[in-house]
């Protein structure tokens, strides 16, 4: 299900692009758009294997569960020279922001290959 509404997305983002007066700035801001999704599913997928790998699931707490789920993090995609920074940061729970148990990535633009893994605690 994921692929096809990435294949849409990226075909409808081309066919738009076809439309634009400006094909080459189209082109390359579709190349960046490309980039950073998959820079930031290299992250997820990694951050979503480290979450899961905390503690088991019969001695999880509430609070440990759901740090577990990756649907419990916000995620903030920006880009510095020639890195993606992808932060993932806890949902509220229970009303309250919670400290710690977020985590960044910086990913090499040309590779998409993590170059740090920053966990807070």
């Amino acid at each position: 299900m994921a692929r096809k509404i990435v294949i849409y997305f990226l075909t409808t983002l081309f066919i738009v692009s076809l439309a634009s007066p400006s094909l080459a700035q189209e082109l390359e801001r579709s190349k960046m758009i490309q980039d950073i999704f998959i820079a930031s599913s290299v992250a997820y997928s990694n951050f979503q294997e480290f979450i899961a790998r905390q503690g088991t699931e019969l001695e999880r707490t509430e609070l440990e569960s759901f740090m577990s789920d990756i649907k419990n993090y916000e995620i903030v995609i920006y880009s510095q020279n020639a890195i993606y920074i992808i932060s993932f940061v806890p949902k509220m729970y229970h009303g309250r922001r919670l400290r710690g148990g977020a985590a960044t990535y910086e990913i090499d633009s040309k590779t998409m290959r993590i170059l740090k893994f920053t966990p807070t605690k």
